[in-house]
């Protein structure tokens, strides 16, 4: 018994080792806040043409699952949502130039994470000479919304810019070996990053509208 036992902590403790991630993604509370500041039809359109999907923090490299087309359809299918009527910047009264959506690489969570304090493998007889890790990202999404202004009566040709936002309420937290804490693509699922992205970006539409940006 005893040392079926044994092999079961092993397993168990080689799973933990390999990395695993997870967030708090609420899917019905975050349809609701949308939902609840529904625009009805503001013409949006949305540029990702240069978005950068990745980050450096204490010279590594945190770099998203996802490509640049799968992040535009998420911000297209969020800002459908809220309302907005997605076309062309030719025919819209806001572009919403989305300039960065990529891991902070422990930064949000700075102070907490064995990554972010130095740490590195905890050697112990107990665990068999080591200590899983834990850190966490957050999923920082940055745009620039830009407006059509009236000249004497009619909507201009050219946009101005209005303001720069920000949101990084998406949370991935991590459970690896200390070696692997830090390699943000093997210890971050697809699935968990995506959820992620989705509740930044909701973020994001809420305070812009929040704070009158479509007035």
């Amino acid at each position: 018994m005893k040392q079926l036992m044994k092999h079961f902590f092993i397993l168990g403790l080689a799973a933990t080792l390999l990395g695993c991630s997870s967030t708090q993604y609420d899917a019905s509370e975050l349809v609701s806040h949308i939902d609840q500041l529904n625009l009805k039809a503001v013409k949006l359109a949305i540029d990702s043409e240069n978005v950068v999907l990745a980050s450096q923090a204490n010279e590594r490299l945190f770099k998203l699952h996802h490509n640049a087309l799968e992040v535009k359809e998420m911000l297209t299918n969020i800002a459908k949502r809220f309302g907005f009527e997605i076309t062309t910047e030719k025919q819209a009264a806001y572009r919403l130039n989305v300039l960065d959506v990529k891991p902070d690489g422990g930064a949000c969570l700075e102070g907490l994470s064995s990554f972010n304090k130095g740490l590195t493998f905890t050697f112990s007889v107990i665990t068999l000479g080591v200590l899983p890790a834990t850190n966490g990202y957050c999923i920082e999404v940055t745009a620039e919304l830009f407006y059509r202004p009236e000249v004497y009566g009619k909507l201009s040709d050219e946009m101005t810019s209005l303001a720069t936002f920000s949101a990084n309420k998406g949370r991935i937290n991590v459970v690896a070996g200390a070696n692997e804490i830090d390699n943000y693509q093997r210890t971050v699922t697809i699935e968990d990053e995506a959820r992620a992205i989705e509740t930044s970006i909701a973020d994001l539409f809420e305070d812009m509208i929040k704070q009158g940006a479509f007035e």
